[in-house]
């Protein structure tokens, strides 16, 4: 099935907000109930006493919406060159998903851990949900 593209913004930008709400939604949950949410830092200045930078409320929101926007793009490559635009796409946003868990594992606490993974599967899996339900063409 090919996909509309004139709807593709449209599902990145209703798909990254999804998105950034849910895993803010996360995120405030697991600050009450006392996870830090630190990662290894990326940049020195903000670095905790222990290397460790803690991920800030409004990041969150554009780590969500960011690589969903970016997304799009890659969905709309996909439908020019492949026959099967939807299911590759699956494919490449759950190795994504996946690959981007190396930050994770490196958070220190296991609470830390699964706070952060939960927030990528959100954000992979609203992006797949976003780009399949709201682009796909009419059978007609």
């Amino acid at each position: 099935m090919k996909v509309d593209t004139s709807r593709i913004l449209r599902a990145a930008l209703i798909g990254g907000i999804v998105s950034g709400i849910a895993n803010l939604i996360v995120w405030v949950i697991a600050h009450q109930i006392g996870l830090t949410l630190a990662v290894p830092a990326m940049d020195p200045s903000m670095v905790d006493a222990n290397g460790m930078s803690q991920v800030q409320f409004f990041i969150v929101f554009f780590a969500s919406l960011i690589p969903t926007l970016i997304g799009g793009g890659l969905l709309a490559l996909l439908n020019r060159f492949s026959a099967n635009p939807y299911r590759l796409f699956q494919i490449i946003t759950i190795v994504f998903v996946i690959i981007s868990m190396g930050g994770v594992l490196g958070a220190p606490a296991t609470g830390d851990k699964i706070a952060l993974g939960i927030m990528h599967v959100i954000a992979g899996y609203t992006a797949i949900w976003a780009f399949t339900s709201m682009t796909s063409q009419a059978k007609g």
